[in-house]
């Protein structure tokens, strides 16, 4: 973030300091103009807490950009909607309409198959067991979402810009504030 809390780990003892938000912000990183423009406006209230796409299934949380997306938010929801339902096909019909309207944009059961053919080209012993299970198939889908978000984000993509998935802590923030 700022100096002084670089100097202040120093006189701490540290022997390193780490920086991230600050380096996706920069030219040279490999992130879409459009989560750029979000990071160098961001404050040091600006993110939140969110389910981690690869840990979905037992709840790890990351540290997201919260204004100008709202993934942080989905992302909560569908980890409440995974907590709650066994499968996707006890999820009562007015959530899934809402999760194929608003959140996925397309057929719970074509997310799946897009999925399951995902998982047969990387794993077919993977695709058995996911198959196989309700749970795991209701979090293969709800994964789908949540690793699409970074991918959107990444790219750019102006259609998904509410969902984009942008790593980053406060620290972003207070460097926002100090270069200004």
């Amino acid at each position: 973030g700022e100096p002084q809390a670089i100097a202040s780990a120093y006189a701490m003892g540290a022997d390193y300091v780490l920086l991230g938000s600050v380096h996706q912000a920069c030219v040279e990183a490999g992130t879409s103009a459009a989560v750029k423009r979000l990071l160098a406006a961001a404050t040091v209230t600006d993110t939140a807490v969110a389910p981690a796409p690869d840990l979905f299934a037992v709840g790890a949380e990351v540290q997201v950009l919260r204004r100008g997306s709202s993934y942080a938010a989905v992302a909560r929801r569908l980890a409440a909607i995974y907590r709650t339902y066994d499968s996707l096909e006890a999820i009562p019909p007015e959530v899934v309409q809402r999760l194929e309207e608003e959140v996925f944009r397309a057929p719970l059961a074509a997310i799946w198959e897009e999925t399951a053919t995902y998982l047969g080209g990387r794993s077919p012993a993977q695709l058995a067991r996911v198959s196989a299970d309700p749970k795991q198939r209701l979090c293969g889908v709800f994964r789908w979402y949540l690793a699409k978000t970074a991918r959107w984000a990444r790219d750019g993509e102006p259609e998904r810009r509410r969902d984009y998935q942008v790593w980053t802590s406060p620290a972003i923030g207070a460097f926002n504030a100090w270069v200004v």
